[in-house]
């Protein structure tokens, strides 16, 4: 059988970094690890010592400071977080204050497969039942993130301050989210859902995680002493989206921003880079540059794909320039949480450039720079340490050492 055309082009890449395959090779000499791709280079700094990234069927892996977090999805780029809360995972501990509750410590398995969820129980007053810590941080937009658990009940609220909403944790749904706040409940394996509300935080305000016996804000019940639900992973960072889980002890802990980079023997003077990634499954902000790859040499001369340009947390932008003047092409916004193919090609020779997303061909645009070629290539960031990240996977990063037709464009970057 004759491959494909797709076939003949993946073949073909100088550069191939298939991260969700864990193939990596440069020049058709392949190796198990990007490490040994001559310019590799990788930071990430995390002050608790740990990362964590999810893989295909959802679990939360551990990753050690400065080791990339590659999994079956692909390689996570993040900015920089902190999580102000401590002992994100010991809701027994005296961080966390207990109102009308008991906790059991590592009362089930967790996420990440240790059995570190603690079980909430409510009490038999006739009030609420819930845990909460005032946390030291700064005032302004923030999400409160925590994976919980059906046990004896099977509904919660969480809340920052007395803003929040309640989950149904048979299902994931959610309602009653206070005004000016939205709130998710994303499933996870074994029946946990990570719940995450988004809104304003006041300095140094407090979350709370009440245990509740049905829906609705009537928050105050009799619970019987036994019965309660199972949490795991508390976290509050400044940011209007919940990023991967920062496990903390009796400090806040926070995560650097990945930079992933290589030097220029990758990359020829013309071709095209092929980009495989997860669409952010959440807006970004008015002012987000979030890159899919970016090269820029010393004169400032510069050529990327920027992903969240203007607001926009799905559409890819292909942009070329000196810093002041560029040339740009537009795809149309994408759906969150789905797998965006990006390729564009590129010639230093011709100033020429064109991209395809999906399938579907952009207009190509030509711009008199003398230079698009970099003295590095970062993967994911502008390269500053927690900065203009792409906040998701990129599954896949290829460079093939040819400016495509846009019939091979289509071909390659077809669903």
């Amino acid at each position: 059988m004759r491959p494909s055309l797709r076939q003949v082009l993946f073949r073909s890449a100088g550069l191939d970094l298939n991260f969700a395959g864990g193939v990596f090779s440069l020049n058709n000499t392949r190796t198990d690890s990007p490490a040994n791709i001559p310019g590799w280079s990788f930071s990430r700094t995390d002050t608790n010592g740990t990362a964590t990234a999810l893989d295909l069927a959802g679990n939360v892996i551990q990753f050690a400071t400065g080791v990339p977090r590659i999994t079956n999805r692909g390689i996570l780029v993040e900015e920089a977080r902190t999580n102000v809360l401590l002992r994100s995972n010991e809701f027994d501990n005296a961080s966390w204050t207990a109102t009308n509750s008991t906790v059991t410590a590592n009362a089930g398995s967790a996420p990440d497969g240790t059995t570190t969820a603690d079980k909430i129980i409510a009490t038999v007053a006739s009030a609420q039942h819930r845990v909460d810590q005032t946390a030291v941080n700064s005032a302004g937009t923030a999400c409160f993130s925590v994976f919980l658990k059906a046990a004896e009940y099977s509904f919660a609220t969480i809340r920052i301050g007395s803003s929040g909403g309640i989950v149904d944790l048979s299902d994931g749904s959610v309602s009653g989210v206070s005004v000016g706040y939205t709130m998710t409940a994303t499933a996870f394996p074994n029946g946990w859902y990570r719940c995450a509300l988004v809104g304003s935080a006041a300095l140094n305000d407090t979350v709370r995680i009440n245990v509740q016996n049905a829906t609705g804000f009537a928050l105050s019940f009799a619970g019987d002493g036994t019965s309660g639900i199972l949490a795991w992973g508390a976290q509050l960072e400044l940011g209007a989206f919940a990023t991967s889980p920062i496990i903390t002890t009796g400090a806040a802990g926070t995560r650097d921003g990945e930079v992933v980079s290589l030097g220029t023997a990758a990359l020829p003077p013309e071709g095209t880079i092929v980009l495989t990634y997860v669409v952010q499954p959440t807006a970004v902000g008015t002012a987000a540059r979030t890159y899919g790859f970016n090269l820029t040499d010393a004169g400032n001369s510069r050529f990327s794909l920027r992903i969240g340009d203007i607001g926009s947390a799905t559409t890819p932008v292909a942009i070329i320039g000196d810093g002041t003047a560029l040339t740009t092409l537009t795809a149309s916004s994408l759906t969150p949480g789905t797998t965006a193919k990006v390729a564009v090609s590129y010639s230093s020779l011709s100033a020429q450039f064109a991209m395809a997303v999906n399938g579907s061909d952009q207009t190509g645009a030509r711009q008199a720079v003398a230079a698009t070629l970099a003295l590095t290539f970062r993967l994911g960031s502008i390269g500053t340490p927690g900065t203009n990240a792409i906040n998701s996977p990129i599954s896949r990063a290829q460079i093939i050492p040819r400016f495509l037709t846009a019939a091979e464009r289509i071909a390659l970057t077809a669903p």
